[in-house]
Protein backbone atom coordinates (compact mmCIF):
# COMPACT_ATOMS: atom_id res chain seq x y z
CA UNK A 1 0.00 0.00 0.00
CA UNK A 2 2.82 2.39 0.84
CA UNK A 3 4.46 1.93 -2.55
CA UNK A 4 1.22 2.32 -4.48
CA UNK A 5 -0.63 4.96 -2.44
CA UNK A 6 2.19 7.12 -1.12
CA UNK A 7 4.96 6.61 -3.65
CA UNK A 8 2.58 6.36 -6.61
CA UNK A 9 4.03 3.10 -7.92
CA UNK A 10 2.03 1.73 -10.83
CA UNK A 11 0.24 -1.53 -10.00
CA UNK A 12 -0.06 -2.22 -13.73
CA UNK A 13 3.68 -2.16 -14.40
CA UNK A 14 5.04 -5.30 -16.04
CA UNK A 15 8.49 -6.81 -15.80
CA UNK A 16 10.44 -8.11 -18.80
CA UNK A 17 8.45 -11.34 -18.67
CA UNK A 18 5.16 -9.47 -18.84
CA UNK A 19 4.21 -10.34 -15.26
CA UNK A 20 2.27 -7.95 -13.03
CA UNK A 21 2.50 -7.38 -9.26
CA UNK A 22 -0.73 -9.34 -8.78
CA UNK A 23 0.87 -12.36 -10.44
CA UNK A 24 3.71 -12.37 -7.93
CA UNK A 25 1.33 -11.78 -5.05
CA UNK A 26 -0.61 -14.88 -6.12
CA UNK A 27 2.59 -16.86 -6.61
CA UNK A 28 3.75 -15.98 -3.12
CA UNK A 29 0.38 -16.65 -1.51
CA UNK A 30 -0.03 -13.04 -0.39
CA UNK A 31 -3.79 -13.29 -0.20
CA UNK A 32 -4.33 -9.93 1.51
CA UNK A 33 -2.28 -8.27 -1.22
CA UNK A 34 -4.22 -10.07 -3.94
CA UNK A 35 -7.50 -8.92 -2.37
CA UNK A 36 -6.22 -5.36 -2.07
CA UNK A 37 -5.07 -5.23 -5.69
CA UNK A 38 -8.37 -6.61 -6.97
CA UNK A 39 -10.89 -4.99 -4.64
CA UNK A 40 -9.27 -1.63 -3.98
CA UNK A 41 -7.03 -1.05 -6.98
CA UNK A 42 -9.24 -2.61 -9.63
CA UNK A 43 -6.75 -5.16 -10.92
CA UNK A 44 -8.25 -7.72 -13.26
CA UNK A 45 -8.29 -11.17 -11.56
CA UNK A 46 -7.99 -12.68 -15.04
CA UNK A 47 -5.06 -10.53 -16.20
CA UNK A 48 -2.47 -12.50 -18.14
CA UNK A 49 1.28 -12.34 -18.47
CA UNK A 50 3.08 -12.81 -21.76
CA UNK A 51 3.05 -16.54 -21.05
CA UNK A 52 -0.75 -16.41 -20.93
CA UNK A 53 -0.85 -17.26 -17.24
CA UNK A 54 -3.46 -15.73 -14.96
CA UNK A 55 -3.12 -15.09 -11.20
CA UNK A 56 -4.74 -18.52 -10.75
CA UNK A 57 -1.94 -20.15 -12.72
CA UNK A 58 0.60 -18.42 -10.51
CA UNK A 59 -1.22 -19.37 -7.31
CA UNK A 60 -1.18 -23.00 -8.43
CA UNK A 61 2.48 -22.81 -9.34
CA UNK A 62 3.17 -21.49 -5.86
CA UNK A 63 1.00 -24.13 -4.23
CA UNK A 64 -1.15 -21.54 -2.46
CA UNK A 65 -4.44 -23.28 -1.73
CA UNK A 66 -6.12 -20.33 0.02
CA UNK A 67 -5.33 -18.03 -2.90
CA UNK A 68 -6.49 -20.67 -5.37
CA UNK A 69 -9.79 -21.03 -3.53
CA UNK A 70 -10.28 -17.26 -3.32
CA UNK A 71 -9.74 -16.70 -7.03
CA UNK A 72 -12.02 -19.57 -8.04
CA UNK A 73 -14.76 -19.31 -5.43
CA UNK A 74 -14.95 -15.58 -4.81
CA UNK A 75 -13.74 -14.13 -8.10
CA UNK A 76 -15.22 -16.81 -10.34
CA UNK A 77 -12.01 -17.53 -12.21
CA UNK A 78 -12.40 -20.51 -14.52
CA UNK A 79 -10.38 -23.36 -13.04
CA UNK A 80 -9.95 -24.73 -16.57
CA UNK A 81 -8.48 -21.55 -18.07
CA UNK A 82 -5.53 -22.20 -20.35
CA UNK A 83 -2.30 -20.27 -20.59
CA UNK A 84 0.47 -20.47 -23.15
CA UNK A 85 0.96 -23.93 -24.68
CA UNK A 86 -2.44 -24.92 -23.32
CA UNK A 87 -1.15 -25.13 -19.74
CA UNK A 88 -3.94 -25.21 -17.16
CA UNK A 89 -3.81 -24.43 -13.43
CA UNK A 90 -3.92 -28.19 -12.80
CA UNK A 91 -0.73 -28.71 -14.81
CA UNK A 92 1.10 -26.18 -12.66
CA UNK A 93 -0.34 -27.53 -9.43
CA UNK A 94 0.79 -31.02 -10.40
CA UNK A 95 4.28 -29.72 -11.13
CA UNK A 96 4.83 -27.59 -8.04
CA UNK A 97 2.04 -27.71 -5.49
CA UNK A 98 1.28 -29.99 -2.54
CA UNK A 99 -1.21 -32.75 -3.38
CA UNK A 100 -3.97 -30.90 -1.51
CA UNK A 101 -4.11 -28.30 -4.29
CA UNK A 102 -4.30 -31.01 -6.95
CA UNK A 103 -7.02 -32.85 -5.04
CA UNK A 104 -9.02 -29.64 -4.63
CA UNK A 105 -8.92 -28.91 -8.35
CA UNK A 106 -9.86 -32.47 -9.32
CA UNK A 107 -12.33 -33.42 -6.61
CA UNK A 108 -14.04 -30.11 -5.82
CA UNK A 109 -13.64 -28.16 -9.05
CA UNK A 110 -13.97 -31.19 -11.35
CA UNK A 111 -10.80 -30.44 -13.29
CA UNK A 112 -9.98 -33.19 -15.76
CA UNK A 113 -6.74 -34.99 -14.90
CA UNK A 114 -6.54 -36.19 -18.50
CA UNK A 115 -6.30 -32.65 -19.89
CA UNK A 116 -3.31 -32.15 -22.17
CA UNK A 117 -1.22 -29.14 -23.04
CA UNK A 118 -0.56 -28.36 -26.69
CA UNK A 119 2.56 -30.55 -26.33
CA UNK A 120 0.42 -33.41 -25.09
CA UNK A 121 1.69 -33.18 -21.53
CA UNK A 122 -0.62 -34.49 -18.81
CA UNK A 123 -0.66 -33.43 -15.16
CA UNK A 124 0.96 -36.76 -14.24
CA UNK A 125 3.90 -35.99 -16.54
CA UNK A 126 4.57 -32.70 -14.80
CA UNK A 127 4.07 -34.19 -11.35
CA UNK A 128 6.73 -36.76 -12.21
CA UNK A 129 9.08 -34.07 -13.48
CA UNK A 130 8.53 -32.00 -10.35
CA UNK A 131 9.18 -34.93 -8.05
CA UNK A 132 5.70 -34.75 -6.53
CA UNK A 133 5.59 -38.39 -5.50
CA UNK A 134 2.43 -38.09 -3.40
CA UNK A 135 0.65 -36.45 -6.33
CA UNK A 136 1.81 -39.15 -8.76
CA UNK A 137 0.65 -41.87 -6.36
CA UNK A 138 -2.71 -40.11 -6.00
CA UNK A 139 -3.15 -39.77 -9.76
CA UNK A 140 -2.26 -43.41 -10.41
CA UNK A 141 -3.82 -45.16 -7.42
CA UNK A 142 -6.91 -43.02 -6.81
CA UNK A 143 -7.64 -41.42 -10.18
CA UNK A 144 -6.61 -44.29 -12.45
CA UNK A 145 -3.96 -42.47 -14.46
CA UNK A 146 -1.78 -44.69 -16.62
CA UNK A 147 1.83 -44.81 -15.33
CA UNK A 148 3.02 -45.19 -18.92
CA UNK A 149 0.80 -42.48 -20.42
CA UNK A 150 2.54 -40.72 -23.29
CA UNK A 151 2.64 -37.17 -24.61
CA UNK A 152 2.70 -36.38 -28.32
CA UNK A 153 6.40 -37.25 -28.57
CA UNK A 154 5.95 -40.52 -26.72
CA UNK A 155 7.50 -39.34 -23.45
CA UNK A 156 6.22 -41.17 -20.37
CA UNK A 157 6.16 -40.08 -16.71
CA UNK A 158 9.45 -41.97 -16.33
CA UNK A 159 11.08 -39.81 -19.01
CA UNK A 160 9.80 -36.69 -17.22
CA UNK A 161 11.08 -37.96 -13.87
CA UNK A 162 14.50 -38.49 -15.43
CA UNK A 163 14.41 -34.99 -16.88
CA UNK A 164 13.78 -33.63 -13.41
CA UNK A 165 16.44 -35.78 -11.81
CA UNK A 166 13.92 -37.34 -9.42
CA UNK A 167 15.50 -40.48 -8.01
CA UNK A 168 12.58 -41.45 -5.77
CA UNK A 169 10.14 -41.00 -8.63
CA UNK A 170 12.24 -43.10 -10.99
CA UNK A 171 12.46 -45.89 -8.40
CA UNK A 172 8.72 -45.77 -7.70
CA UNK A 173 7.70 -45.97 -11.34
CA UNK A 174 10.09 -48.81 -12.15
CA UNK A 175 9.89 -50.85 -8.96
CA UNK A 176 6.28 -50.36 -7.86
CA UNK A 177 4.50 -49.67 -11.14
CA UNK A 178 6.62 -51.95 -13.32
CA UNK A 179 7.38 -49.27 -15.88
CA UNK A 180 10.01 -50.50 -18.34
CA UNK A 181 13.28 -48.71 -17.57
CA UNK A 182 14.07 -48.84 -21.30
CA UNK A 183 10.72 -47.59 -22.62
CA UNK A 184 11.15 -45.67 -25.86
CA UNK A 185 9.62 -42.57 -27.39
CA UNK A 186 8.67 -42.32 -31.05
CA UNK A 187 12.26 -41.32 -31.75
CA UNK A 188 13.76 -44.15 -29.74
CA UNK A 189 14.64 -41.95 -26.77
CA UNK A 190 15.07 -43.91 -23.54
CA UNK A 191 14.92 -42.55 -20.00
CA UNK A 192 18.72 -42.89 -19.92
CA UNK A 193 19.03 -40.54 -22.89
CA UNK A 194 16.88 -37.98 -21.09
CA UNK A 195 18.72 -38.23 -17.77
CA UNK A 196 22.05 -37.87 -19.58
CA UNK A 197 20.87 -34.93 -21.66
CA UNK A 198 19.59 -33.09 -18.58
CA UNK A 199 22.72 -33.65 -16.53
CA UNK A 200 21.46 -35.88 -13.73
CA UNK A 201 24.37 -38.18 -12.88
CA UNK A 202 22.70 -39.95 -9.90
CA UNK A 203 19.77 -40.94 -12.13
CA UNK A 204 22.13 -42.04 -14.90
CA UNK A 205 24.03 -44.25 -12.44
CA UNK A 206 20.79 -45.67 -11.05
CA UNK A 207 19.55 -46.64 -14.52
CA UNK A 208 22.85 -48.18 -15.58
CA UNK A 209 23.94 -49.89 -12.37
CA UNK A 210 20.64 -50.85 -10.72
CA UNK A 211 18.36 -51.36 -13.72
CA UNK A 212 21.04 -52.49 -16.17
CA UNK A 213 20.19 -50.00 -18.91
CA UNK A 214 22.59 -50.20 -21.85
CA UNK A 215 24.92 -47.16 -21.71
CA UNK A 216 25.64 -47.47 -25.43
CA UNK A 217 22.08 -47.69 -26.71
CA UNK A 218 21.29 -45.52 -29.73
CA UNK A 219 18.15 -43.59 -30.49
CA UNK A 220 16.80 -43.36 -34.04
CA UNK A 221 19.27 -40.67 -35.03
CA UNK A 222 22.22 -42.68 -33.77
CA UNK A 223 22.76 -40.73 -30.56
CA UNK A 224 23.82 -42.61 -27.43
CA UNK A 225 23.26 -41.26 -23.91
CA UNK A 226 26.93 -40.29 -23.93
CA UNK A 227 26.44 -38.29 -27.13
CA UNK A 228 23.58 -36.36 -25.55
CA UNK A 229 25.61 -35.69 -22.41
CA UNK A 230 28.53 -34.46 -24.50
CA UNK A 231 26.26 -32.30 -26.64
CA UNK A 232 24.91 -30.60 -23.49
CA UNK A 233 28.40 -30.26 -21.96
CA UNK A 234 27.78 -32.69 -19.12
CA UNK A 235 31.40 -33.81 -19.00
CA UNK A 236 31.18 -35.98 -15.89
CA UNK A 237 28.23 -37.93 -17.26
CA UNK A 238 29.88 -38.33 -20.65
CA UNK A 239 33.02 -39.69 -18.99
CA UNK A 240 31.04 -42.05 -16.77
CA UNK A 241 29.02 -43.45 -19.66
CA UNK A 242 32.15 -43.91 -21.75
CA UNK A 243 33.74 -45.93 -18.96
CA UNK A 244 30.60 -48.01 -18.52
CA UNK A 245 30.36 -48.72 -22.25
CA UNK A 246 33.86 -50.20 -22.09
CA UNK A 247 33.10 -52.11 -18.90
CA UNK A 248 29.74 -53.45 -20.09
CA UNK A 249 29.97 -54.17 -23.83
CA UNK A 250 26.60 -54.61 -25.46
CA UNK A 251 25.88 -58.12 -26.71
CA UNK A 252 22.99 -56.99 -28.84
CA UNK A 253 24.60 -54.02 -30.54
CA UNK A 254 22.79 -50.71 -31.05
CA UNK A 255 19.03 -50.63 -30.79
CA UNK A 256 18.77 -48.72 -34.07
CA UNK A 257 20.79 -48.20 -37.20
CA UNK A 258 21.70 -44.49 -37.28
CA UNK A 259 19.75 -42.48 -39.83
CA UNK A 260 21.01 -39.20 -41.23
CA UNK A 261 17.60 -37.57 -41.34
CA UNK A 262 17.16 -33.94 -40.34
CA UNK A 263 13.47 -34.38 -39.56
CA UNK A 264 14.26 -37.20 -37.17
CA UNK A 265 16.90 -35.07 -35.49
CA UNK A 266 14.48 -32.16 -35.12
CA UNK A 267 11.88 -34.49 -33.62
CA UNK A 268 14.41 -35.94 -31.20
CA UNK A 269 15.57 -32.47 -30.18
CA UNK A 270 11.95 -31.62 -29.48
CA UNK A 271 11.62 -34.63 -27.20
CA UNK A 272 14.63 -33.52 -25.16
CA UNK A 273 13.67 -29.85 -25.05
CA UNK A 274 9.97 -30.41 -24.32
CA UNK A 275 10.55 -31.42 -20.73
CA UNK A 276 12.65 -28.31 -20.09
CA UNK A 277 9.70 -25.99 -20.50
CA UNK A 278 6.00 -26.35 -21.13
Amino acid sequence: KYLIEERRCDDSVRNKLGSLPIHYAALGGRLDTVKYLINERGCDPMCRGENGWTPLHYACEGGRLDTVKYLIEEKNIDSLCQGGNGVTPLHLAALNAPPEVVKYLIEERRCDHSVTSTLGSLPIHLAAQGGRLDTVKYLINERGCDPISRDENGLTPLHYACAGGRLDMVKYLIEEKNVDSSCQTKGGTLPLHIASSHGHLPVVKLLVEDYHCNPGVMDKIGMTPGHWAQRKDHVEISSYLSSMEKAIPSEDGPSYIPEDTSLLRESEDASHEEVEGM
